[in-house]
């Protein structure tokens, strides 16, 4: 079974080693639109294509992350 909980844990501290804080709430909020679109592209696959429940997934799992980040760091970020 999938834990998703730890999955989001892992991305989220992914994401922070690699990029740091949010610039600006419109920075998280451009990066969110783009996580939404490769969702939304990951949705348009074929139902019956292999890949397609995988990266809906991992991209559901990438939303929630630069969400949750941003929920974080808004103390500390400019708007």
């Amino acid at each position: 079974m999938i834990n998703y909980l730890e999955r989001l844990r892992a991305e989220m501290s992914r994401s922070d080693a690699k990029y740091g804080d949010y610039a600006s709430a419109h920075e998280a909020y451009g990066v969110l639109l783009e996580e939404v679109a490769e969702i939304f592209d990951a949705i348009r696959l074929r139902p019956d294509d292999p890949e397609r429940e995988v990266r809906i997934r991992e991209e559901s799992i990438q939303v929630a992350s630069v969400a949750l980040r941003l929920a974080q760091q808004i103390a500390r970020v400019r708007s």
